[in-house]
């Protein structure tokens, strides 16, 4: 049998140099793929809306934890902390976390809340 080379018939060897890609090409292939994976923010319904709004009002009432469910257009983002304000007019909320580092969160960012 004949040695095998880049002509041989059925051989892949004739393409075997152009598996090497420019890094400025790798970056832009990620660039595209993490855009195919790009998600809508979700429309909440009207009672949806108000559920949300009461368990808020009643962790920051109470002084109880939360967990909160955030959009991000690439994943899910979750926060947990305790309610330290609820401003519904100013559309955020201020959440203080297990050492005692404070965010702020807005409202349009929810998806979820589960009081702990």
């Amino acid at each position: 049998m004949a040695k095998e080379n880049k002509l041989t018939p059925g051989s892949n060897l004739m393409w075997e140099g152009s598996r090497m890609m420019l890094p400025e090409h790798v970056r832009m292939l990620q660039r595209h793929q993490k855009e195919l994976r790009r998600r809508e923010p979700p429309v909440l319904d009207e009672q949806e809306r108000e559920r949300i709004g009461r368990l808020l009002a009643e962790a920051a009432a109470g002084r109880r934890a939360v967990r909160l469910k955030l959009f991000d257009a690439y994943e899910d983002v979750w926060v947990s902390g305790k309610v330290r304000r609820h401003d519904p007019h100013g559309g955020e909320i201020e959440i203080e976390r297990a050492g005692g580092e404070r965010e702020r969160v807005r409202l349009d960012q929810l998806v979820d809340v589960d009081l702990c």
